[in-house]
């Protein structure tokens, strides 16, 4: 590919004229820390806050002016401040917090307030919650604030007179500096609706912009949450435009004018991104720009659970090796490695096994381009990860890296690389799928530019399945089961609109007992679906389907036993056998076969039996071993 310099412009933060997903100034940072050596990298999941904590704090404008009606009253819910509306946010987002990370920090102060916590505290600063991992008393205390509960003007009041906002951020910098254990990423979320607070007054200014400025030299990010009613702006270059993080070029756009908006933005702000790995690309011998490794999806569970003692003390797990010989206790220098070849114990100790697993240097090493379309969606090995330059590693990566990724869109070509994640990592064929940057109708972004990583299969990946034989679809069925498809089809369906109803029901029942709250009934699965609610024409094609394939009368079990009893078998030589014998014993009726599997005794039943069942219910067997049987007929029997 002829290397031209992109058309597109590339900035700091992304495409320009665009709210970049992928903004440098958002800090996304290696799982590793500040370590910043190439190819040092390990999966995310694993080390995601092996670099250190996450710590936020939001910081809440209490002036008469965020108490003014931000969200208009409706037929279901009573008119909403500035102040009301920040505080939903700030819960929803311990909430969040909560669920997705028990180790990071967060803490809530309000300015411009009348009272303060401590005779320590500055004037007109109130540390309502101190920096430390969200606690259900937390939530339950933000909760009352929220909803009227806790009598605001009485316990911390509104200072309507003048506030120095540079002393909430030096406050907000020694909670930060009091913080023993290791920080990743120190950020304040400031919220208000004052463009100006400091009109005229240049050395009130002065002082708040050189704070916000002394915090930034020491990797404090301030974030601005600033919002407006629908018909009034919000004029940033007024006060705040030289010392908050930008992540676009008209911060305007990024005005919240609803609760829905402004939500939206602190748990994406609350929420730091941070890459799986930091690594090469090379192209040749001369040519190498640095990429950052993210993964754009992750399994979402439920967290471990403890054990504890009857104390309720948490019980700690320890392992030991001793000799199966000596019983002599073992240290990890003592223990070697074996692999048995040929019947034989091959013996490695630790240096042995390192270099058996060590292919290289960890990075990306470009072999080639195919055409698009030869890249198959049955290639997926696992899930994706997607790629975006990055400068710490080589000056000018931004650059290169545009001109490749528009070159393969333009030719509509895939790099093919040699792929090592990362130490003792095995090498692995990928396929960079470019993906073009869309914007929104109002100009943000909505899909990033740049690769993603696509894991192609080795030989030994590759498997065969043998079709199964079976009776082949009339026409008439295969007309009925296409009109059934078109009445089905949907284009507006998307899996992300939906949150996982395992996990919904399982944080909402430990939220309820850690707040002392009343479980519910009213948990709705968005997943359900009332087949009464399908389009008419699905129903009566559906009906229709139904009756060709499976006609009045059908019997899958009479169908079953005669496909069984028509068979042909080999006659016995002499005598009768024990097969013969086992195969002469009817099979095992339906009420049987219930009592068996709701009481978990599936296991009684003979391996002939197990097939005839299997059989029965119109599947093939599977497996070999009467355990894979056992467990094929728990599934069948299930639904």
């Amino acid at each position: 590919l002829q290397m031209t310099t992109s058309s597109s412009t590339w900035g700091s933060s992304g495409f320009s004229g665009s709210s970049s997903l992928w903004d440098w100034g958002a800090g996304f940072d290696d799982d590793s820390g500040s370590d910043k050596k190439s190819g040092v990298a390990e999966d995310a999941d694993a080390a995601l806050f092996k670099g250190g904590k996450d710590c936020v704090i939001f910081l809440v404008d209490a002036s008469p002016a965020m108490f003014e009606e931000f969200s208009p009253a409706d037929e279901e819910n009573e008119a909403q401040t500035f102040f009301q509306q920040s505080v939903k946010a700030v819960h929803s987002a311990l909430r969040t917090k909560i669920i997705t990370s028990d180790k990071d920090l967060m803490g809530i102060v309000f300015f411009s307030t009348e009272k303060r916590k401590t005779d320590a505290d500055p004037q007109n600063v109130y540390v309502f919650q101190e920096l430390d991992v969200p606690s259900a008393n937390q939530i339950q205390q933000l909760e009352n604030v929220a909803e009227g509960d806790f009598d605001f003007d009485e316990e911390i009041g509104s200072n309507s007179g003048s506030y120095a906002l540079n002393d909430a951020l030096w406050y907000c910098g020694n909670m930060f500096a009091s913080v023993r254990s290791k920080v990743a990423t120190k950020r304040i979320l400031l919220f208000t609706n004052n463009d100006n607070p400091y009109h005229g007054d240049s050395s009130q200014r002065d002082q708040t912009a050189t704070k916000a400025h002394d915090l930034k030299d020491v990797n404090i990010d301030i974030d601005l949450m600033h919002m407006s009613k629908s018909d009034a702006t919000f004029d940033v270059d007024a006060f705040y435009k030289d010392f908050v993080v930008h992540d676009d070029e008209d911060p305007e756009s990024n005005v919240s004018r609803g609760f829905d908006n402004l939500l939206a933005r602190v748990r994406y702000k609350s929420q730091k991104k941070r890459a799986r790995m930091t690594i090469p690309f090379q192209i040749g011998d001369n040519l190498q720009f640095g990429v950052k490794v993210y993964n754009l999806v992750g399994d979402a569970g439920k967290a471990n659970y403890l054990w504890l003692s009857p104390d309720q003390v948490e019980v700690s797990t320890k392992t030991r090796y001793y000799c199966a010989e000596t019983s002599a206790p073992l240290l990890s220098t003592d223990m070697k490695s074996t692999y048995t070849y040929g019947g034989e114990k091959i013996v490695f100790d630790k240096a042995e096994v390192d270099t058996m697993k060590n292919f290289g240097t960890p990075g990306l090493l470009l072999l080639g381009f195919k055409p698009r379309e030869t890249l198959l969606k049955s290639y997926n090995v696992k899930k994706s990860s997607f790629m975006y330059p990055d400068e710490t590693i080589v000056g000018g990566s931004t650059k290169i890296f545009a001109a490749l990724l528009d070159r393969c869109l333009t030719m509509s070509k895939v790099p093919v690389c040699r792929f090592i994640p990362r130490t003792n990592a095995q090498p692995e064929f990928v396929a960079l799928l470019p993906q073009e940057e869309r914007l929104n109708a109002d100009g943000s972004q909505a899909v990033p530019p740049g690769f993603h990583i696509i894991t192609l299969p080795f030989a030994d990946d590759m498997r065969k399945i043998k079709k199964p034989k079976g009776p082949e679809p009339t026409e008439e069925q295969v007309t009925v089961c296409k009109k059934l498809i078109k009445s089905m089809n949907f284009t507006e369906f998307s899996s992300e609109r939906f949150e996982n109803p395992t996990l919904q029901k399982h944080f909402a029942a430990l939220e309820a007992l850690a707040l002392d709250k009343d479980m519910t009934d009213d948990f709705v699965d968005q997943t359900a679906v009332d087949p009464a609610n399908l389009p008419s024409k699905a129903r009566d094609r559906s009906k229709k389907l139904a009756s060709l394939l499976f006609p009045d009368g059908y019997d899958p079990m009479a169908v079953a036993t005669a496909k069984k009893t028509t068979a042909k078998r080999k006659a016995p030589s002499s005598g009768t056998s024990k097969r013969s014998k086992a195969a002469e014993k009817p099979p095992v009726d339906d009420a049987k076969l219930k009592d068996l599997y709701e009481k978990g005794n599936l296991k009684k039943l003979t391996v002939p039996e197990l097939k005839d069942a299997i059989k029965a219910k119109g599947h093939a067997v599977r497996g070999k071993r009467k355990a894979d049987h056992v467990e094929q007929l728990e599934e069948i029997m299930s639904f």
